[in-house]
């Protein structure tokens, strides 16, 4: 069984193989981005189990993303990639403090 951080490393031999140069992001940078992509992936996810429409985020201005305490910064298309990936694993939800107050402000879903 490998580590962890040999897995990272490896998933950045595979990229570099992938874009046929030198990857310049190291195991470390790659497993910090992805918790922080997935963990943005989940505030978003969370809010959306409180609406009816997945689209409404993507209308939000940048202040009503800080307002609301959403990701500002995570773009449409990671967001699809992660959800078709977390899909398929079926993932549990990570608590988020702060969420609750979040879910009080949303539109009720009926």
């Amino acid at each position: 069984m490998i580590s962890t951080a040999q897995r990272w490393d490896r998933i950045v031999k595979e990229l570099q193989k992938a874009t046929q140069s030198k990857f310049p992001k190291t195991g470390v940078m790659c497993k910090d981005k992805w918790n922080s992509l997935n963990f943005d992936f989940k505030k978003l996810s969370y809010y959306h189990k409180g609406t009816s429409n997945h689209t409404y985020f993507w209308d939000f201005l940048f202040a009503d993303k800080e307002r609301f305490h959403l990701p500002c910064q995570l773009n449409k298309k990671y967001y699809e990639a992660i959800e078709a990936f977390m899909g398929r694993r079926q993932a549990p939800l990570l608590y988020i403090p702060g969420m609750e107050m979040m879910k009080e402000t949303k539109p009720a879903t009926h």
